[in-house]
Parts: structure tokens; sequence; C-alpha cells
């Protein structure tokens, strides 16, 4: 926590709290994860099932919230995302983020940790590049973003099996990410869209295969440092 410019509130048996930075949030749930699988790998050695595979998991809610919205109710709701979305609605093994602002909770985006964390490594290295763009063009975190909200929202309850797989979803978001003009300066734009859409779309999947948006408005709040321009 130290490490990630935060403060301990408490660490006790398998629980911790702490309050970090808008920045360091992420990262930090991210070490948090990674520091009690190695400790349960090498003490929880029992906690397999018949094939071996581990049976244990951590789970993990992280909410961002204005500095005046009153401490309580942020506890009282750090407790309900974790109970409720991280645990029960995504399974366990898995974080979920939601944002408050003073009119009240925005987005609650959640998804499981993926192997050594790969899910929350990969939102963080988009949010560093969206970041980079965003310092060269303001606007770049919103417009394009804006644009995915708006096609995956129409897709919206449409599931793989009837014909939206994620090849054709890839390909809208990639057109409208590269003909939103925040890549007119970028002599590979087809590419670089490829590559970012390639890398967010996972992360609007839902469990029942539809896709949302949380992870798209996740990434511009995250990118802008919770900042509206």
């Amino acid at each position: 926590v130290q490490k990630n410019n935060g403060f301990l509130v408490y660490a006790g048996g398998d629980d911790v709290l702490a309050l970090l930075p808008l920045e360091d949030a992420l990262n930090c749930a991210l070490a948090l994860q990674s520091a009690y699988m190695e400790v349960f790998a090498v003490r929880k050695v029992s906690d397999t099932d018949k094939d071996g595979n581990r049976t244990y998991s951590i789970s993990a809610a992280v909410i961002y919230a204005h500095m005046k919205l009153p401490l309580t109710l942020v506890l009282k709701d750090s407790h309900r995302l974790l109970d409720d979305v991280a645990k029960e609605a995504t399974g366990r093994d898995a974080i979920a983020v939601r944002v408050w602002k003073p009119g009240g909770a925005q987005l609650t985006w959640a998804m499981k940790w993926g192997d050594r964390g790969t899910n929350v490594t990969v939102l963080n290295k988009l949010v560093s590049e969206f970041q980079s763009a965003e310092e060269g063009e303001p606007g770049h975190a919103s417009k394009p973003l804006f644009r995915i909200r708006e096609r995956l929202e129409m897709l919206k309850g449409a599931k793989g099996a009837v014909g939206f797989g994620e090849a054709i979803v890839k390909k809208l978001l990639v057109a409208e990410y590269a003909t939103s003009g925040v890549l007119s300066k970028e002599e590979q734009k087809q590419k670089i869209a490829e590559n970012r859409i390639g890398a967010l779309l996972p992360h609007c999947k839902n469990p029942d295969d539809s896709y949302g948006a949380e992870a798209a408005m996740l990434l511009r709040f995250l990118a802008q440092k919770g900042v509206e321009r």
C-alpha cells in the first residue's frame, strides 16, 4: 500500500482496507492480489481439488469517490460491491470497480483477474496510452470512447449466439475509433485502433456474452484522472 502512495487503514486475516490516490488504486489492488496469491500458494497447498488445482482466490472492490462524499457511505458501498458484484455476480476471483460522483454512482465494472492479473494489467496499459494521447490532443479520451459507448449500447443484450460475434463487434468499434478524427495525425491509425479495441473489447463483455460500455467509460474516467472536460 505504501509503495502505491496509499494509507493502510487495516490488514487482518485476509482483509485489507486502504485509501489511495486515483492514479494508484488499480496498481495497488493488483499488487495485493499478487502478494496474497503468492502467500496462499506457499501456505495453503492443501486448498486444492482432486486434480491439484487451487481452490483459493481473492476478490477486490475499488471505489473512486469524490473527496466530499461521506466516508460511511463509501465504506458501506464497498462491502456491497465486494459481496454482490465481485463475488456473487462475477463468481469470485474478480475485481469490481465503481465510480461515485457527487450526483451518485456513475458506473460499475467487474471482471475476473485473469492469469496473474492480466486483465487489470491490460486495462492499466490502455489507461496509460489514452492518457498520453489526451496530453497530445485533448478530447482523445472522450470522443472515440463516447462513440464506442453508443455502439455498444446499440448491441446491449445482443449475444454472440444471435449473430453478434466478437469479430463483428470489433470491426464495428475499430471503424468508429479510426474515423472519430482523433487519430488523424497517426500514420498507422488503423493498426492503433485495432490494437486498442482488441485490448478493450474483452473488458466490455458480460458473463452472458452481451456487451456493455462500462469498461469504456471507466477507461475514460481513469485516462482523464476523474476530471470532466
